[in-house]
This record gives C-alpha cells, sequence and structure tokens, in this order.
C-alpha cells in the first residue's frame, strides 16, 4: 500500500503517518483474523472430510470382505452342488449296474426255466409217444385175439 505523506517542519505530519499506521494495522488485524477464521473453518471441514474419509475407508473394507465371503461361499456351493451332483450320478449308475444284473439274473434263470420246460415236453412227448405205442400194441393184440 502506498502512501504519499505531506511533509511538515522536520519530516512527515506525525497525525497523518499515525492515522495511516493505525489504518493499516486494523485493515492487517482484520485481514489476518479474517484469515485465522477461514484456516480454522478449513481445518474444521478437513477434520468432517477425514472423518467421512476413514467411515468411507471401514465401510470399503466391509463391503470388500461381504464380496470375499460371498464369493467363498459361492465357491463352497458350487462344490458341494458338485459333490452331490458327482454322488447322485454314482449312485444311478450303482443302481442301474444292479438293476442290469438283476435283469441278467432273471432272463438267465427264465432261460433255464425254458429248457427245462422244453425237456419236460420232450418228455411228455417222448413218454406219449412210448404210451401210444403201447397202447396200439395192445389194441392190435386184443383185435388178434
Amino acid at each position: 500500500m502506498n502512501r504519499i505523506f505531506k511533509t511538515a517542519m522536520f519530516g512527515y505530519k506525525k497525525k497523518e503517518v499515525n492515522e495511516f499506521i493505525e489504518n493499516w494495522s486494523n485493515k492487517t488485524q482484520k485481514a489476518l483474523n479474517d484469515a485465522e477464521d477461514r484456516i480454522e473453518e478449513l481445518e474444521k471441514q478437513n477434520e468432517i472430510l477425514n472423518e467421512e474419509l476413514e467411515k468411507y475407508k471401514k465401510d470399503a473394507a466391509s463391503v470388500s470382505n461381504a464380496i470375499i465371503t460371498a464369493e467363498k461361499k459361492a465357491e463352497e456351493i458350487v462344490l458341494d452342488a458338485q459333490k452331490k451332483a458327482e454322488n447322485y450320478i454314482k449312485d444311478a449308475e450303482k443302481e442301474n449296474e444292479e438293476k442290469k444284473a438283476a435283469i441278467e439274473n432273471e432272463t438267465k434263470e427264465a432261460h433255464l426255466k425254458l429248457k427245462q420246460i422244453n425237456e419236460e415236453i420232450r418228455q411228455l412227448k417222448t413218454n406219449i409217444v412210448i404210451s401210444a405205442n403201447k397202447y396200439t400194441k395192445e389194441l392190435d393184440q386184443l383185435m388178434e385175439d
């Protein structure tokens, strides 16, 4: 701030210089007070923003942990489902093999029964033929007598 003072005997006028210094001092003090108030206000805002930042960091960590936990749980669920599916398939294959073996046994038994029945039928036919021949001979003898 430039100011030109009027000269007086033995230098400048004291009153003007003192008024200038007082005015300048008041302006400087006001500017200093305003700056201190602004600094205080900015420090409060900075503190609030730092608190919010910490809160967001904690929230971000919580969300991150939740995501990691969810991913692990999803992986466990998938693995469990795969194991269950494999067990179901193994059980179904085992049951299928057991049923197949039972059917094969039943088929073998049915073939054996069929063979036995065919053998019995053959024997019956043979017995019938033998009996028929015997009766025929007896009838022939009766007819001859």
